[in-house]
């Protein structure tokens, strides 16, 4: 059997294909041809010249260069492109290819090694650098070694536009340019994989790593990313839509190289589970362009006695995750207070005048520690900060040139506080008109030099034989018998938000308003205040109050699934909606894809929730509508991440029905796994199959939600498990005025695995028990 028939062979007789082709051709309200345009396709073998010009094209076209090096451009196809519009330079290690293509000089102009180095010295650098398939062939040292030569040709504020294999197509195993032919790993690790490019006939490595390593890397390279866009493919195994290459664009900035300032980042065993998400956060925000001249974690080996105490300590998982870090490159190093009481008493004499072998004071703050942490650091200055600070970023100056010269200009300044949340700007100062201000022991940019010369701090002991003041407060009392002083004010570049040990048992709350900062969005109410406002989603992430408002939620739903569902929503001819996207803590990387790549495309319109610590769907469901929604009056349509719209104007049929005084709508779906229909009762709800108003597509207005009792969504005092939507929609139902069946097939619903593995009984009894509720409720 040829290819193409095998192909044709294997997508007709796929259940879900048969089923599309079949209704495309019987159904008039059916899309016609539904999901052929992908089989299609999938019977075309294309280059990946082919796969990638016309988005290459794109970006060029939005940037406008003066002039293009195309680095590591092969045999020259992209460049020979572009150099029909653009002054096109080419280099390449191995510039056999393009000469053989190229036989005499011309456009585009080829490099050679020596003139790459000699450019910056010449000052002939270039307005945009392409690279096209290189960082996914080298090796992880290589990525760094070409990083590095790029920023040497390219000007400041200049773009870097990145193509890579698409990481988020690694289990595509078959696509219209190349099939796997070696097993790959995990989406979240970096390994090297085989593959056979059907155009040639030959095989060749690539490199996988997850999208935010890339986005790490070009950072600590001083290129900040600015969009990140996918072409467009075919999974043709899965008939899904797939994509080959994964576009990163980036502004090049010029390094700024901090050889006097250290970062110090404080951190306790009690913090093990989240230390790891917290430090790669804390670095990726506050490197970039500037550079440390070291990056380290000061900690000791404490099990219990801790400040405030919210989680028992697990030293082992601490450790574990600090060598991570540094195998990573994050850190450089962990520094741990030693147990020696001698060298600990030596210690507290040289910096406080008195001896104590105790690491905490007496109000409980762990003060050795850090004096320890400024011994062991030589830098001029140390940006020592909490390890549950988050952190906010906004394009302007340099947060730490515009800090280092507070110290650098006051010669009373002895630290200065990293500035909080705040709409307005505030010039540094000492103090207001009456008091200094007081050290910010959280968060703070300290002049260690001169610290150390002022050395012994003012302290006693108390009765126990502990430090009577922790450390920042003994340089409070420096600073009120002498001219030196800890300045704070604001410059608007950067802010940092403290997190209360309160909310720190609400790991999906905290991580969140992370998550959410690092998106550049804080809830208003936050300004002025250092501690984190509340870990309700409803204040930490972006509302949503717009006339339709879709829930998106999944779990490690695959990419060329979730893809799916992001496409038929960017199809849609109605847009005036917002999207509530939920991971509920997932593994594979869907939260990644959500935030660089739905992210991106909705823009404002969408607010992403990721569960760090699984919730049931219902409970997700319920923060969703209840606490992000905040229009009463919105329409909400329930999506599965798996799952797609069928018709480009699947959200304008519901929408119309909407504006003819339908409150609530049920239906209807077409299965992938089975042809079934399902007829909708609204007046058979307390009865078996509760009248089919459990399928999709389910929408309804938010003000019914709002009426919902919270045990209606819960069995035996928990969270129903599964079945919710029975659990709502029965509710829903009856609470709705006029409530409307969609005839046509406008959902595709595609059953995920978790359905299959369920216990038939377990779901039968909960389902049960769900009518019955509503059964009595009606009586």
């Amino acid at each position: 059997m040829c290819r193409k028939c095998y192909i044709t062979y294997r997508w007709y007789f796929r259940t879900d294909i048969a089923t599309l082709l079949h209704m495309s051709i019987t159904d008039e309200t059916f899309p016609e041809l539904y999901g052929f345009d992908i089989f299609m396709e999938s019977l075309s073998i294309k280059t990946n010249y082919q796969m990638g010009i016309t988005k290459i094209e794109e970006i060029l076209n939005k940037i406008h260069p003066d002039n293009v090096l195309d680095y590591g451009c092969g045999t020259g196809a992209i460049a020979d492109a572009l150099s029909k519009k653009y002054n096109v330079s080419v280099f390449d290690i191995d510039m056999s290819g393009f000469y053989k293509h190229h036989p005499a000089p011309g456009q585009p102009a080829a490099l050679k090694a020596l003139d790459m180095d000699f450019i910056d010295k010449k000052k002939e650098l270039y307005h945009t650098v392409l690279l096209s398939q290189v960082l996914c062939s080298v090796n992880d040292e290589e990525v760094t070694d070409i990083l590095g030569k790029i920023k040497g040709v390219i000007h400041e504020n200049g773009n870097l536009v990145v193509s890579i294999c698409n990481p988020y197509n690694l289990n595509n195993n078959e696509t219209q340019t190349h099939i796997k032919i070696q097993p790959t790993g995990d989406y979240n690790s970096n390994f090297q994989y085989r593959k056979f490019v059907k155009f040639t006939g030959g095989t060749r490595i690539e490199y996988h790593r997850p999208v935010n390593w890339y986005i790490s890397e070009l950072k600590k390279a001083s290129f900040i990313v600015t969009d990140i866009s996918e072409t467009d493919g075919i999974d043709i195994d899965n008939q899904l839509p797939g994509s080959e290459f994964l576009f990163i664009t980036c502004k090049a900035r010029r390094e700024i190289i901090n050889p006097d300032v250290s970062l110090m980042i404080k951190a306790s065993a009690m913090e093990w589970r989240t230390i790891d998400t917290r430090i790669r956060h804390i670095v990726n925000q506050l490197e970039g362009p500037e550079k440390f001249f070291e990056k380290i974690v000061v900690t000791d080996k404490n099990t219990s006695g801790f400040l405030r105490q919210y989680d028992y300590a697990d030293m082992e998982n601490f450790i574990k995750k600090l060598n991570s870090l540094i195998s990573d490159g994050i850190i450089d190093r962990v520094i741990f207070t030693p147990d020696e009481s001698e060298y600990i008493k030596e210690l507290s004499l040289k910096w406080f005048g008195v001896e104590t072998t105790d690491i905490r004071a007496s109000n409980g703050q762990n003060t050795i520690t850090s004096i320890y942490g400024f011994e062991q650091l030589k830098t001029k200055y140390i940006l020592q900060l909490d390890s549950d600070c988050i952190i906010g970023r906004t394009p302007g100056p340099s947060y730490l040139k515009v800090l280092k010269n507070v110290l650098e200009n006051n010669d009373d300044a002895l630290t200065v506080g990293f500035p909080i949340y705040s709409k307005t700007r505030a010039d540094f100062t000492i103090g207001n008109n009456y008091n200094k201000w007081r050290t910010e022991v959280r968060f703070s940019l300290i002049n260690r030099e001169l610290m150390m010369n002022l050395l012994p701090l003012p302290n006693k002991l108390d009765e126990t034989g502990k430090l009577a003041l922790p450390w920042h407060r003994s340089v409070d009392m420096l600073n009120k018998n002498s001219k030196y002083g800890s300045y704070r004010g604001n410059d608007g570049n950067a802010f940092f938000i403290h997190v209360p040990n309160n909310y720190k048992n609400d790991i999906n709350g905290w991580l969140n308003s992370m998550y959410s900062v690092e998106r550049e969005y804080v809830n208003e109410n936050q300004a002025g205040n250092v501690n984190l406002i509340s870990s309700d989603p409803g204040l930490i992430l972006p509302e949503r109050k717009e006339e339709m408002v879709i829930i998106v939620k999944g779990r490690n739903v695959s990419f060329q699934k979730l893809r799916r569902c992001i496409k038929s929503l960017s199809r849609q001819d109605y847009q005036n909606f917002g999207i509530i996207a939920i991971d509920a803590a997932s593994v594979n990387g869907m939260v990644e894809y959500l935030y660089e790549i739905a992210g991106r495309l909705f823009r404002d319109r969408i607010t992403t929730f990721k569960n760090v610590e699984p919730r049931s769907s219902i409970e997700n469901i319920y923060i969703a509508i209840e606490r992000i929604c905040k229009n009463p009056e919105s329409i909400i349509v329930m999506l599965d991440a798996d799952d797609a719209l069928i018709a480009d104007n699947a959200l304008s049929k519901i929408m119309e029905l909407y504006h003819n005084g339908a409150d609530l709508t049920v239906g209807s779906m077409l299965r992938a796994d089975k042809e079934a229909r399902y007829k909708v009762n609204f007046d058979s709800l307390g009865k078996k199959g509760g009248g089919n108003v459990w399928q999709h597509i389910r929408t309804f207005k938010k003000y019914l939600f709002d009426s919902l009792d919270m045990e209606d969504l819960k069995l035996d005092n928990g969270w129903i498990s599964v079945a919710e939507d029975w659990a709502f929609m029965l509710r829903l139902v009856e609470l709705s005025k006029n409530p409307v069946n969609i005839a046509d097939k406008i959902y595709y619903y595609d059953p995920s695995e978790d359905k299959y593995r369920r216990s038939r009984e377990e779901l039968d009894e909960i389902i049960a028990r769900i009518i019955a509720k509503q059964a009595r409720r009606t009586k």
